[in-house]
């Protein structure tokens, strides 16, 4: 798990980058509570998929111990951003994370009893598919996605990332898929370039 004080960087390349295309954002980096959002542990899924269908079907559905409390922190964490910022609303908001973060970036976006602008799910995995995809069917409809993935990710295997991607897609989400060649990071040049791309798009279509 990446603490949010490694992920600073990047958020400052993206806010000087954005601010230089016209399109100024403003990034806020929350850490988790504890070490982690909530109990997860990846080799599990990854033993899943060698026992078969069944258990990888039952891994996937099932909600890892922690999710609920960390729905309730992040609830009033985002309805605190709102209560400081007046002029901002969930429809301006994009959720980004890396790793189990993009699981809680994608899990908290469609808790929301509000659309948000679009979510970026770097190296993510899937927990609660059912209650995924029926949020996503329903309130999420047409939620704007970018899936970022590894194809030498050692940490959650690149074979992984098509499930995800198929829950996007099968339920309205529109998503963007971009497999790169490293492994369980952001990726070469060309994908930060893609994400300013997603990014600066959001905020024009916020804008209209």
């Amino acid at each position: 798990l990446a603490p949010a004080s490694e992920l600073l960087p990047l958020a400052q390349a993206i806010s000087k980058r954005t601010h230089e295309m016209g399109c100024p954002t403003r990034l806020i980096l929350p850490q988790s509570p504890g070490h982690a959002w909530f109990s997860l542990q990846f080799s599990s899924y990854v033993l899943a998929v060698v026992q078969g269908e069944r258990e990888k079907a039952r891994v996937i559905r099932d909600t890892p111990r922690g999710v609920p409390e960390m729905r309730i922190n992040m609830r009033k964490f985002l309805q605190a951003i709102l209560n400081d910022y007046p002029n901002l609303s969930k429809k301006n908001m994009c959720l980004c994370g890396f790793s189990q973060g993009a699981m809680v970036a994608l899990d908290v976006a469609l808790d929301s009893d509000e659309p948000l602008a679009g979510v970026v799910l770097i190296s993510s995995f899937l927990m609660s598919i059912e209650t995924w995809a029926q949020r996503l069917r329903t309130v999420h409809h047409g939620l704007r996605c970018l899936q970022l993935h590894g194809l030498q990710d050692s940490i959650v295997p690149f074979y992984t990332a098509p499930w995800l991607c198929d829950l996007l897609k099968s339920n309205g989400a529109r998503t963007i898929f971009i497999p790169h060649s490293g492994g369980h990071e952001m990726g070469p040049p060309h994908v930060f370039a893609s994400l300013l791309s997603f990014l600066t798009s959001l905020t024009s279509s916020a804008s209209t």
